[in-house]
């Protein structure tokens, strides 16, 4: 919506005409003065969900303290004025319904640390750092647990200068004895020795792009770890620690910089191989070249069920032919297999694939069966296949992928868009930046 300022006083009041019966609002009014958030919440006493980009302030204090008690959702983005933690009290006094709050640009972390002192039942956390300011994001998700604490927290940093005043090492601090589930995308400060021993009892998920190695020594329930190139380089003694619980391992080694050295990586699979059970993999690489060692450690991993692979450029065939007999030599209980390269894989590799017998699902992308008649034939006549995933989502209207559904009535095919489905999840949490 677009409004000049002589049509504000009418909207306003247009708002009010429809209040009883409007539960969900968004309005985007760049090219309008901005104005409160507290003028559009007054007018509108019944939303369940208001999400509002370049309003004046986020400031609610004209308002009663329970202005809108029927409100879950409050998304405030892009505000003339930074939001204070005054404001964003005066926010939680006023709407004790919400369950999913989003504000941005704060002027500090703060609010981080007391979020559960007004909403005991926020378990979510995210907190992206900015040079336009912070983006702050609390939610209540998932049933309630008995204690009182962030389960998941994602730390992230796009700005281009450290800021001293954005310390994150507080908010690990306050929650380190509830997180489950840690997203970090920014370096930590590691001048406070405490921050090498702080214990994280119940942390089950992380992801690591950053330099905080030390983490997984402190977390002994952990079962799905992710990993990025840049965070190998930054320290190999990440790769020291073997997780007994380890099920999941994502290792994202096409980002830059890339891996300068796969074989401290290679000696932690033959580790992780030996002492835990891990049963899904996704790697994601730039190139196979040079990675003959480390494809050998990956068909160590005996226990492993599900692999996703992904090379940005060509898999060259004899390479794809190795590492696949290796695979089903060391791997007999995979079940599952999404790969994607710029080439196709030989009729020799789809033979081999025939070899797992447990083998119930395959990922690939729509581009390898253009006028490859055998690789259709192959699917249809794989037997034991019950799902196959194909991408990008617009490969959906593909005639062939319609006939073969008409043929396999037994298996599931979906299309999606993503090439490779994180085990551990990489989101931008931050707000929608508007063009």
């Amino acid at each position: 919506m677009h409004f000049s300022s002589t049509y504000i006083d009418h909207f306003v009041s247009s708002l009010k005409s429809v209040s009883s019966t409007l539960t969900h609002l968004h309005i985007h009014i760049k090219s309008a003065p901005a104005f409160p958030v507290a003028m559009i919440i007054s007018a509108c006493t019944n939303l369940v969900s208001l999400d509002v980009m370049h309003a004046f302030n986020a400031d609610l204090s004209p308002l009663p303290m329970t202005p809108c008690s029927n409100l879950t959702t409050l998304i405030i983005t892009f505000t003339l004025e930074q939001i204070t933690l005054g404001e964003i009290i005066g926010i939680w006094r006023r709407i004790p319904s919400l369950k999913h709050l989003q504000l941005h640009p704060c002027i500090d972390i703060q609010a981080a640390l007391v979020v559960t002192d007004y909403y005991p039942v926020m378990n979510h956390l995210e907190i992206m750092v900015g040079d336009s300011g912070i983006d702050f994001t609390c939610k209540e998700q998932g049933s309630p647990g008995e204690d009182i604490g962030i389960t998941h927290l994602c730390l992230e940093s796009h700005a281009s200068r450290y800021d001293p005043t954005v310390n994150v090492n507080a908010i690990l601090k306050r929650y380190h004895n509830t997180l489950e589930r840690i997203e970090l995308f920014m370096d930590l400060d590691t001048n406070n020795d405490t921050i090498y021993t702080m214990q994280y009892p119940r942390l089950k998920k992380l992801f690591l792009h950053s330099s905080a190695w030390w983490i997984p020594y402190n977390a002994p329930m952990l079962q799905e770890l992710g990993m990025t190139s840049y965070t190998l380089n930054i320290n190999p003694a990440m790769l020291d620690s073997t997780p007994l619980n380890l099920e999941r391992l994502e290792l994202r080694l096409d980002m830059y910089p890339q891996l300068r050295n796969n074989a401290p990586l290679e000696r932690y699979l033959i580790r992780v191989a030996r002492y835990s059970e891990l049963q899904q993999l996704t790697i994601d690489l730039s190139t196979s070249d040079n990675l003959s060692t480390l494809f050998d450690a990956i068909g160590d991993l005996h226990q492993l069920q599900s692999l996703v692979i992904s090379f940005k450029r060509d898999w060259p065939s004899f390479h794809m032919e190795r590492f696949f007999n290796r695979l089903v030599q060391g791997c007999p209980c995979l079940t599952s297999l999404e790969m994607n390269c710029n080439n196709a894989p030989t009729m020799y590799v789809l033979n081999t694939l025939k070899q797992f017998e447990h083998l119930q699902h395959l990922g690939f992308p729509i581009d390898w069966t253009n006028g490859n008649y055998s690789f259709w034939h192959w699917l249809r006549t794989f037997s034991q296949l019950k799902s196959l995933r194909i991408y990008p989502t617009s490969s959906d209207s593909n005639p062939r992928i319609q006939h073969l559904k008409k043929q396999r009535p037994d298996m599931t095919i979906t299309t999606d868009g993503y090439i490779i489905p994180l085990l551990i999840g990489i989101t931008f949490i931050g707000p929608e930046y508007p063009t």
